[in-house]
């Protein structure tokens, strides 16, 4: 059968020859799972988004509206399909839950004739795949509880479809009977050496068991099939085994967690120590500003004051220089009066060697004499 024209999934630690899974197809599936149930996902990372999930058993919920340019992308991935070979498919488990956005793009198809080929594997069996996968941080008991709704999606699904093969029982012994049947079905050419020889029991990493679940009551509904009674006590041994590893996967990723949480406890510490140190550096550099601050002010206040002592200086130098002037003024003034005093003196001199003027001017301050005299006595009586 084709599988298109399409990149597969490849290998992986769980199927180290790939999962033949059509990356395209995946991918689509991904995005109208998540747009009907909130998660693209095997399981909801959520606690809401999975309780919701599993109260609403896989029933789209009223109102989900996929976009167009998806249905676009569906009819054209199933064009490329038909286009390459006369037999394709495609297989991803998420289809049960998308299959009401295929069933609307493959009837767009109306000459291609589709066949749904239920695979069906021990709800024990992907219940611990689950658990493993998720490293336990999906616990067992509500793996199965996913596990049945996948189931009753299914068992829809096959009560609404006319064409469809029956069910492929892995681990079943009548697995390669099963598979013929499908082959068949679908028009392909069964042969057994081909289907053994493919066939890697390696791949193969847990063992089938009955449990008491809802999901085990619709695996056998779906044609799946208990183990014999001889193998009860087998059964319960698988179970007990089965148990531990979850349990362990549980403790493991309990530890892991907590030496996480303990490596953030002590990150947040080491980040809160750095912290402190930056608050205290800035508090510093704060109470540095405040210092710089007053400075500054001190500062400008000096300046200010020398600004004014510079002005005063100024002013000062100014009176100086008036100071300066008057007194050069002055002391001219006071050597032209000396000068006009020594040209009187040396006038008086010729006045006084004169024969006729001396006596006259003698005589005269003799008369001023007694006139000062004479006003002294006056003014006495």
């Amino acid at each position: 059968m084709s599988l298109g024209p399409f990149p597969l999934l490849g290998a992986h630690s769980g199927n180290i020859h790939g999962h033949f899974e059509s990356l395209p197809l995946l991918m689509l599936n991904c995005k109208v799972q998540e747009i009907a149930f909130g998660f693209p996902d095997d399981f909801p990372k959520s606690e809401e988004v999975l309780t919701r999930f599993l109260d609403g058993k896989g029933i789209w919920p009223e109102g989900v509206k996929i976009p167009d340019e998806l249905f676009d992308e569906g009819r054209r991935l199933v064009a490329g399909l038909v286009g390459l070979g006369g037999i394709s498919g495609f297989k991803d488990p998420r289809t049960v839950l998308t299959w009401p956005f295929w069933r609307q793009v493959l009837r767009e198809f109306h000459s291609l004739r589709v066949v749904v080929v239920p695979l069906l594997r021990s709800p024990h069996e992907i219940a611990m795949s689950l658990c493993t996968r998720s490293e336990g941080a999906l616990g067992y008991w509500t793996s199965l509880d996913l596990v049945a709704v996948h189931f009753g999606r299914m068992k829809a699904i096959l009560e609404n479809e006319k064409q469809a093969s029956r069910a492929v029982r892995f681990g079943s012994e009548g697995f390669l009977d099963d598979l013929a049947e499908a082959a068949r079905c679908c028009g392909l050419t069964w042969n057994e050496a081909d289907a053994l020889r493919v066939f890697d029991r390696a791949c193969v990493h847990h063992e089938p068991a009955t449990v008491v679940h809802e999901s085990q009551s619709l695996y056998e509904e779906l044609g799946g099939q208990r183990p014999p009674l001889g193998q009860v006590e087998r059964n319960g041994w698988l179970l007990a085994r089965d148990a531990r590893k979850c349990e362990a996967l549980a403790q493991r990723l309990e530890s892991h967690r907590r030496s996480e949480a303990q490596q953030q406890l002590s990150q947040t510490q080491q980040q809160l120590s750095q912290a402190q140190q930056q608050l205290s550096q800035a508090q510093q550099q704060l109470s540095q500003t405040q210092q710089l601050s007053q400075t500054q002010q001190q500062l400008s206040q000096t300046q200010q004051q020398l600004s004014q002592t510079q002005a005063a200086l100024s002013d000062m130098r100014n009176q100086l220089t008036l100071a300066r002037d008057e007194m050069s003024r002055a002391q001219e003034s006071e050597h032209r009066m000396w000068e006009e005093c020594q040209r009187l003196r040396e006038q008086r001199d010729r006045f006084e060697s004169h024969p006729v003027l001396g006596q006259v001017l003698r005589a005269r301050r003799r008369v001023k004499g007694l006139l000062a005299r004479s006003a002294i006595g006056s003014e006495a009586e």
